[in-house]
């Protein structure tokens, strides 16, 4: 294979990369500052309306549980955000930055979804969710469920694999940077 065939092989990989970085950068902020806002807006209602949803006790337990999930997710959106950002600047993803920054993003949402397994049953009667499944166990007249947010489940999994993927990524440019 020759050197200008492989060079435009890798420009064209690497603009490709840029656009694409560039394109997610911009979804990830949105998601970002909408979650901010939702949570700005959240606490400016509190203020307006004058009545506290935290004066009800079944409310708050709902109205926190959305907090956190809104927490978490803006600082995946974020992480996330950051990693577009670096490759639509033409950086590679296969270094180190970039795989602490998806494991952060992973742990954060195995973190939620444990989280879940403890909130969801609680919440479950105020909230409703279409990506939660209740498995249940039931022995005489106490029955024992436990939600499992699935999206949540699912990307947590998708972010460790894609951490690992940029770790092997990471360790084979090192090797080939060796050899040259």
């Amino acid at each position: 294979m020759g050197t200008n065939r492989e060079a435009r092989m890798i420009n064209a990989s690497l603009s490709k990369a840029n656009r694409a970085g560039k394109v997610f950068c911009i979804v990830f902020s949105c998601a970002a500052a909408f979650s901010a806002l939702f949570a700005i807006l959240f606490f400016v209602l509190q203020v307006v309306v004058g009545e506290s949803v935290f004066s009800d006790p079944a409310l708050a337990v709902g109205a926190i549980y959305s907090l956190v999930e809104t927490a978490v997710m803006f600082a995946v959106y974020v992480l996330c955000a950051r990693l577009a950002y670096d490759v639509s600047r033409g950086m590679t993803p296969f270094c180190k930055v970039q795989v602490k920054r998806i494991t952060r993003a992973g742990w954060l949402m195995l973190a939620f979804t444990l989280l879940g397994l403890v909130w969801d049953p609680i919440t479950s009667p105020i909230l409703a969710s279409s990506s939660s499944l209740a498995v249940g166990f039931e022995g005489g007249q106490d029955s024992i469920d436990f939600h499992i947010n699935f999206g949540a489940l699912v990307a947590t999994g998708a972010f460790f694999l894609f951490s690992y993927i940029l770790n092997y990524g990471k360790t084979l440019q090192e090797l080939a940077d060796e050899t040259a």
